[in-house]
């Protein structure tokens, strides 16, 4: 069996510039946060609250390079909004007979910058893809609540609930046309998208 060295023209020749993709990314953050503690003791019973309440400020830069087709680079500022926050109630007691937790938090991610790209890929005539650059950051919400209770003989019921939200989430949709059977794909914000679970430990 023989084997034949391609030179760097034969090798560009063979290239698929509509389906070859580069990207280089480069991302700057600063962060400020601050942090609030409250704590209440009323009768017999504790009361606590804590919030970390921070903003991120991210600068991006893509250069977007998709064969002899698209050059370019992309800019993006964006302030990304996050919390943690949790409210507790407890017994003024040590140890404690029971703990009741709430907690929340909240997070913000900006959406990946490929799929900002003013690029439309009809390599395909029948299935074109798009960019979109009106895409919405992401958020998600957890919640939760605990229940705690110690017992004698050392013994202890720990109870969950939580779910998530997630608003503008990304996904993949498309516009079907009937009449020439093109279909065309877009990255798109999303909402409805949930989840809830529980947990009883013994």
């Amino acid at each position: 069996v023989s084997h034949k060295k391609l030179t760097a023209d034969e090798m560009l020749k063979a290239l698929d510039n509509g389906n070859s993709l580069y990207t280089l990314q480069t991302d700057h953050e600063h962060e400020a946060r601050m942090q609030f503690q409250f704590r209440k003791n009323r009768g017999n019973t504790q009361f606590y609250f804590y919030a970390l309440p921070t903003i991120v400020f991210q600068h991006s830069t893509m250069h977007y390079e998709r064969g002899t087709m698209l050059d370019t680079l992309y800019h993006r500022n964006t302030a990304l909004p996050k919390l943690q926050a949790n409210f507790s109630i407890y017994p003024d007691k040590n140890p404690w007979p029971w703990h009741v937790k709430l907690e929340y938090k909240f997070n913000t991610y900006a959406p990946n910058m490929t799929y900002l790209a003013d690029y439309r890929d009809d390599s395909n005539p029948l299935y074109i893809t798009k960019g979109n650059r009106n895409l919405r950051n992401n958020q998600v919400h957890y919640y939760a609540l605990h229940f705690t209770r110690n017992m004698k003989n050392q013994k202890t019921l720990y109870t969950k609930i939580d779910g998530n939200i997630r608003p503008n989430m990304v996904a993949m949709g498309y516009v079907y046309d009937a009449k020439t059977g093109v279909k065309t794909v877009t990255p798109q914000n999303i909402n409805g998208n949930w989840d809830m679970s529980g947990y009883l430990y013994y």
